[in-house]
């Protein structure tokens, strides 16, 4: 399969799939696609609903992007990390540290996404029953909320930069994975 699609990202609430997603996906592809694994995993689970640490989730994940700036799969995306970021400072007392944690975090997000954009964003539009990985949230008010504010986030930058095409996919892996493919053999 030839593509002009080089740099996918993934992007979709919590336990939905993603990981399984960028595992079979990359094997369908060709085998030249680095694959980045979710950033936010390597941080604690407690530690994730404090602003200081979604801006090192950011970081992180930012930092790992620009390592594959020709091609690459990444399970989760800046926006991911942004919609988690507002989810931590809606919850947060509002303090001026957390409103900078906030700027900080769009900025480098909206930044990324203007020099190191993705061509394609794989959005999963649906959520499923929450399974404990030792690493999520399991709370399913919250994977509602990250989800709605997520889609909000990943149209509202679409339109922003018009430097990427945005692909929903629901169903089973195997009816994904067909959307994906089916899509790219057209590009």
């Amino acid at each position: 399969m030839e593509t002009t699609i080089k740099r996918i990202g993934i992007s979709g609430s919590h336990s939905c799939g993603k990981t399984t997603l960028l595992h079979k996906l990359s094997n369908e592809l060709p085998n030249y696609y680095p694959t980045i694994e979710e950033i936010a995993s390597l941080f604690p689970r407690y530690a994730r609903r404090y602003m200081e640490t979604q801006v090192a989730i950011m970081r992180a994940q930012i930092e790992t992007e620009k390592r594959f700036p020709d091609m690459l799969i990444t399970d989760r995306t800046v926006m991911d990390n942004l919609a988690y970021t507002l989810l931590c400072f809606s919850e947060s007392k509002m303090t001026q540290e957390d409103r900078m944690f906030m700027m900080l975090s769009r900025d480098r997000c909206m930044r990324h996404l203007a020099t190191h954009p993705y061509d394609l964003v794989i959005f999963v539009d649906e959520t499923i029953p929450i399974e404990d990985n030792d690493s999520r949230c399991l709370n399913p008010y919250y994977q509602t909320v990250i989800y709605s504010n997520l889609k909000n986030i990943v149209i509202s930058m679409k339109d922003e930069f018009k430097n990427f095409d945005i692909l929903y996919v629901k169903g089973t892996t195997s009816e994904r994975i067909a959307t994906i493919i089916k899509y790219l053999n057209t590009k």
